[in-house]
């Protein structure tokens, strides 16, 4: 499974987001981390390649909006992270919207339940 973590530039997504992702040896393998890249410009089509998004949506950012709209467009199920508040202009593309205390932990029930729920439609298609 391929997991594109998408957050504002505009908070310490550094230590509160990259930080507990890259000590995590699960999560470092699975997740992208777009500001961690040396050419983060990415063209469309590059949105096509993930499996999942998880957003931390506690702070606002046009510039995730716009990739969120390209990930809905792929119908790429979007996952929104949130502590204290959020915009609520992410409820249009957002499948779950969850307030957070562990990222780590938060984040691993969702794969889980995403590897589920792939696990469900297999076996389910298989049956028929």
């Amino acid at each position: 499974m391929k997991v594109y973590l998408a957050h504002s530039s505009n908070c310490d997504y550094i230590n509160k987001i990259y930080k507990p992702i890259l000590n995590d040896p699960e999560l470092s393998k699975i997740i992208t981390l777009p500001h961690m890249e040396k050419d983060y410009i990415h063209s469309r089509n590059y949105y096509e390649n993930f499996d999942l998004v998880i957003a931390e949506v506690s702070a606002p950012s046009t510039g995730m909006g716009i990739e969120l709209g390209f990930f809905y467009d792929e119908k790429k199920p979007i996952y929104c992270l949130y502590q204290g508040d959020y915009s609520k202009s992410v409820e249009v593309v957002a499948k779950k919207i969850i307030e957070y205390i562990d990222i780590v932990k938060t984040i691993k029930g969702i794969i889980k339940e995403n590897q589920d729920e792939t696990y469900r439609i297999w076996y389910w298609i298989k049956l028929y």
